[in-house]
């Protein structure tokens, strides 16, 4: 599939891949509003995994008046998006699992975004402590996920791919991995949130919902969010 034809399902918000993805951003954009931009003066982003750079373009025509830079970093599977048409952002492609650290200044970002993401590193830690180097005193990380125990269970319905998501974490989790670092008295969790996204049945492969009863798929709903804030 080329780029533009996934980039075109990933902009359908009723669609398979777009539905997620619109409901994340609504969260983001909820979560900067109230608990970021306040405290920034000039907005400096990375979107880790962002492909076409969706996620951080509404990001920055929402905060036009302190938008600042984008970098969005990607294995990009489907090619690099264009940079005339999404002239906000700078794209690098790279190995975001395998090459860390990363080919960015230290300390010059203060808003770092891992939406869809940390659930899949295979190294979490180790990208705990880049994202540390990166950001700015006072800078944000924010990760977006399903719930931790929502992954556990699609994965034994086998809806994720237990191979493709290695790190299924939580609030203590995350807390557990700053302890691990030495990093407890550098981040501080800021916020942390459980949110509901209600499923669109329709999205879920026949094969589920023949034996799970619709209950059960509104867990699939469950999402969490969470904010380190280098102090």
């Amino acid at each position: 599939m080329k780029f533009d034809q996934y980039a075109a399902l990933r902009s359908d918000n009723d669609g398979i891949i777009g539905y997620g993805l619109s409901r994340r951003t609504s969260q983001l954009l909820k979560l900067v509003d109230q608990v970021i931009v306040k405290d920034i003066k000039s907005l400096k982003v990375i979107d880790f995994g962002c492909y076409d750079g969706a996620m951080a373009l509404k990001l920055a025509n929402r905060n036009k008046d302190i938008f600042t830079e984008a970098v969005g970093m990607d294995i990009f599977p489907h090619g690099i998006p264009d940079d005339e048409k999404q002239g906000a952002i700078k794209f690098i492609k790279r190995d975001l699992w395998k090459e860390i650290p990363y080919p960015l200044e230290a300390e010059h970002y203060n808003l770092l975004i891992a939406s869809a993401f940390f659930k899949h590193h295979r190294a979490p830690e180790r990208f705990l402590q880049e994202c540390h180097r990166l950001l700015d005193k006072g800078g944000f990380l924010i990760m977006l996920d399903p719930c931790s125990w929502v992954v556990q269970v699609g994965m034994v319905l086998k809806y994720f791919i237990r191979e493709d998501n290695s790190n299924v974490w939580n609030k203590k989790s995350v807390a557990a991995m700053l302890n691990k670092t030495g990093l407890q008295d550098s981040f501080e969790i800021s916020n942390y949130e459980r949110y509901w996204i209600a499923p669109n049945k329709k999205l879920y492969d026949i094969g589920i919902e023949s034996i799970v009863p619709n209950f059960l798929i509104q867990i699939f709903g469950l999402h969490q969010s969470i904010i380190l804030r280098k102090i």
